[in-house]
């Protein structure tokens, strides 16, 4: 599922490159289209070192409000200094239009049950405007059939220049469609919500929606359509909005074997 959906965290620990080109389309009823192209994926740089990727990246579109302007497009290099599968360690260094961030990432994953299993990330990044922050994600995996997944994600970020801890609380289903077919199709369900403990505890925002995912005509090329309602509670306002939203997405994966990993989403 992490990789047919183009899990960000699963494409950067991938033993091989993988680019995605995205051309998205994001609306919303309160502040209208915003198309602009992405990228996002890895290069491995075997020249220099096995163990060394050149990464890019974007900000966590969940993390963010909707009419917020926090995205932004990171290009840097991921160094494997350790992998023993269970635990994993890399250092990192980024760049943005807020400057260089090098920091450092740890990742832990296991098996709880046969279908239940967990895993953590903890990142700790220097950027140049915005001083020292730490970002914790703690996902819990309960598998529920072959073609059913469920996903409870927590998520706080603190820094310098956070309102205190920044934080995401979502759950999400994944479920695949015609498991046999040559072009699979895949349905996420998600609610989440935002919130802040400082200057005191607030709910900045409940987001309910679902994912549509597609592979049409060849293996590389997927469309994703995304609705969602949120409501939001945006610090200059002090009465909740209710916010329609829809993102279409145009993607083409660029990957050295691609037959593989998709069959096996297609297969049993």
């Amino acid at each position: 599922m992490d990789q047919f959906f183009g899990d960000p965290d699963y494409n950067l620990e991938q033993a091989e490159s993988l680019l995605r080109l995205q051309l998205v389309d994001d609306w919303n009823s309160a502040d209208g289209h915003d198309p602009k192209p992405r990228i996002r994926g890895k290069l491995q740089l075997p020249r220099i070192s096995r163990r060394l990727d050149l990464v890019f990246s974007d900000e966590d579109e969940d993390a963010a409000i909707p009419g917020d302007d926090e995205f932004r497009e990171e290009v840097g290099l991921q160094y494997r200094v350790g992998d023993r599968g269970r635990n994993r360690f890399d250092f990192t260094l980024s760049a943005n239009t807020g400057g260089l961030k090098p920091g450092v990432k740890f990742r832990n994953q296991a098996p709880w049950a046969e279908d239940l299993g967990y895993r953590f990330i903890q990142r700790l990044q220097h950027e140049s405007n915005e001083g020292v922050y730490a970002t914790s994600q703690f996902d819990i995996n309960y598998r529920q059939s072959d073609n059913a997944i469920w996903r409870w994600t927590q998520r706080v970020v603190y820094g310098e220049e956070t309102e205190g801890a920044e934080w995401r609380s979502r759950l999400a289903m994944r479920r695949r469609l015609h498991a046999g077919s040559p072009r699979p199709v895949a349905l996420e369900y998600f609610g989440s919500v935002d919130g802040v403990t400082d200057p005191e505890n607030e709910l900045r925002n409940y987001r309910l929606g679902f994912v549509l995912r597609r592979q049409l005509w060849r293996p590389y090329l997927f469309v994703e359509l995304e609705p969602s309602y949120n409501w939001r509670l945006h610090p200059d306002d002090e009465r909740r909005k209710g916010v329609l939203g829809v993102v279409l997405r145009l993607e083409f994966a660029l990957q050295r074997d691609l037959a593989r990993p998709w069959a096996k989403v297609s297969g049993s």
